[in-house]
């Protein structure tokens, strides 16, 4: 619920709208409360805000909840309140586990940095690495919102590095097939820079389940999306993927072609020599001595001869000159 949400006055006006409500009847807003002010607490701390007048603002302006309710959702200086995190973990949704596991593991991050203790607030909290209560939380979500939204959910947390494993562990648990196709359109849809690049690294390490839904980036207009499709490629089983490079090489882009050629010259597949050769006179320009270079390292000479007898050759003087150049080396 404070996904998106940065700077103090953004979080503490969100405090505020959640408070209302909450005054307003939606009491099943509480177990967040105490988080969001934590939350709060945590980003004044770090940006070397004032603490007491945090404290002092959140009183006067939430005070219809109750000053001792709001004193108990906030922590001094160095305390941990375990049983209230515990509780809310128990019975927050999955947005709320993650949202408290991303901030307890920064924690913990942070501690062993420093070299100061860390292991009590794992022994104190072990609900924060409790599979069986993740697992619980995945079916639930599942259940409330469907599992397009809850994989999209989970794929948000990827941008964090401290929560980054326990949502790929949680993505890997789900129908791998689904979650790719859901990923890519995430992936498609989404402007978060950082979010984007966490879920590409996300398919990128699973090339191979990638590689039968790859149509929606090699066949697609946008170039970028293309380029992306054909590192995905590379990175899969030579058998999944040179089939689908080579079509590639009769992409009219030269941008294309180029990423391409070099994607099959990064293959070490004789198969790749024989796509390159195959679909040779589909290049163009710098794609095409490029692939010439290659094949005359590989040593398709026979090949190279063969173009030395087109007519016309030598009216392409860079082709003219490095057959050439390739033949007298031989």
């Amino acid at each position: 619920m404070l996904e998106g949400v940065t700077g103090e006055d953004e979080l503490f006006h969100k405090i505020v709208d959640v408070a209302q409500k909450i005054r307003d009847g939606e009491e099943e807003l509480l177990p967040y409360f105490g988080s969001f002010i934590q939350n709060l607490s945590t980003y004044v701390r770090k940006t070397g805000g004032d603490f007491a007048t945090l404290r002092k603002r959140l009183v006067k302006a939430i005070g219809f909840l109750g000053e001792e309710f709001l004193n108990q959702c906030l922590r001094g200086e160095g305390e941990i309140k375990y049983d209230k995190i515990r509780d809310f973990l128990k019975v927050s949704d999955l947005t709320g586990f993650l949202n408290t596991a991303r901030g307890f593991n920064r924690l913990i991050e942070e501690l062993k940095r420093n070299g100061t203790p860390y292991l009590d607030i794992i022994k104190r909290i072990p609900e924060l690495d409790d599979k069986n209560l993740l697992d619980e939380k995945l079916k639930e979500s599942i259940e409330r919102h469907g599992e397009e939204k809850t994989i999209r959910l989970i794929a948000s947390f990827l941008k964090y590095p401290e929560i980054r494993k326990v949502s790929e562990v949680l993505l890997n648990t789900l129908e791998r097939d689904r979650v790719i196709d859901v990923l890519i359109d995430f992936y498609i849809d989404t402007d978060d820079n950082l979010l984007s690049e966490q879920i590409y690294q996300y398919l990128l390490a699973h090339a191979n389940d990638v590689i039968p839904h790859i149509d929606r980036f090699i066949k697609s207009k946008d170039m970028v999306l293309i380029v992306k499709g054909l590192r995905l490629l590379k990175k899969g089983k030579p058998d999944l993927c040179i089939p689908r490079i080579g079509e590639l090489l009769k992409h009219p882009n030269p941008v294309i072609q180029k990423e391409a050629v070099r994607a099959l010259m990064e293959i070490e597949d004789k198969r790749c020599v024989e796509i390159i050769k195959e679909r040779f006179f589909y290049l163009t320009g710098e794609e095409q001595i490029e692939a010439l270079r290659f094949l005359g390292d590989k040593g398709e000479i026979e090949f190279i001869k063969e173009i030395s007898k087109m007519p016309g050759l030598s009216m392409n003087e860079e082709l003219f000159n490095l057959v050439n150049e390739i033949l007298k080396e031989r």
